[in-house]
């Protein structure tokens, strides 16, 4: 079953005590790229996070977002700094009386000063119980990533598979042809060799032209080929992270396409070559999405 790199999940906990909300978002890319942006307290926990995804995604540039809150009010009290504060007031009230104010306000404007209030971080450790929720839910938001996944890869498996059988019906177009090819150089031969028995020729330019044309003339290993990339295509297709194996088989699709055409000398079978080549790049720029 192919599988897109492309994929979207989300994931949310809530309780009274804790809200945990996760979004993880996947391109293509040929290697695993992982960022994550988590709150500072977890930053212990970014390798284990970092494995889980490579595990459960693979391949792709994905990127996390992690938001934790905790609705715990003793766990998120601020705590005062007094001494800071009476530093303030003093200083203050100081310049305050050299100005001969009245110091009206002065404790509104004094509690809005920087570094008076603080988290509470005298116990930063992270809780069991906790991070078993926020683990789990990290799991949850990569598996609706994975069958996000799993819906784009079933859409470009209909068109691989389109541009693939349009491949192979050129092909046995071009196979249907070589009779024909073959009974067009056999005349052109024919006539260069009357042209020789009657004594008005070139000898070493006959012999170099029929060595080409003979070269030239059989593609039938090619077509034979391309039919074999074509059934390996479909045996891999069912495979399951098979985007890398699928793209070295439409590069050796590629070269037989190639040869074809090179060997052609005939104008309908280069057109079908030129049909073969378009429908191989779509499949180029399918496969570099799959994982």
């Amino acid at each position: 079953m192919l599988k897109s790199m492309t994929g979207y999940g989300s994931s949310i906990f809530e309780s009274p005590e804790l809200s945990v909300k996760v979004e993880i978002k996947s391109l293509n890319s040929k290697l695993f790229d992982f960022k994550i942006r988590i709150p500072a307290k977890y930053l212990e926990k970014e390798i284990e996070l970092t494995k889980l995804a490579e595990s459960q995604l693979c391949r792709g540039k994905i990127d996390a977002n992690i938001h934790i809150k905790s609705n715990d009010i003793e766990g998120n009290k601020k705590l005062f700094n007094a001494e800071l504060f009476k530093a303030y007031y003093h200083d203050v009230k100081a310049v305050s009386s050299e100005l001969n104010d009245d110091n009206e306000g002065i404790f509104n404007t004094l509690l809005n000063l920087p570094d008076l209030f603080t988290n509470d971080v005298s116990d930063n450790k992270i809780d069991k119980d906790e991070w078993k929720i926020i683990h789990e839910t990290v799991e949850s938001a990569i598996a609706k990533v994975n069958k996000s996944r799993t819906n784009e890869g079933a859409k470009l498996a209909k068109e691989l598979l389109s541009n693939l059988k349009s491949i192979e019906k050129k092909c046995k177009e071009v196979d249907s042809l070589r009779d024909n090819r073959t009974e067009m150089i056999t005349k052109r031969l024919q006539t260069k060799l009357q042209e020789a028995l009657n004594g008005d020729f070139d000898k070493n330019r006959f012999e170099q032209e029929i060595l080409y044309f003979l070269e030239k003339l059989d593609i039938s290993e090619e077509i034979d080929r391309l039919y074999t990339h074509i059934s390996f295509f479909r045996e891999v297709f069912n495979e399951n992270e098979n985007g890398k194996k699928l793209s070295f088989i439409s590069q050796e699709i590629g070269r037989e396409i190639n040869t074809i055409g090179s060997k052609a000398n005939d104008s309908q079978i280069q057109q079908l070559v030129v049909q073969m080549k378009n429908d191989l790049e779509k499949i180029k720029q399918q496969l570099a999405n799959i994982l």
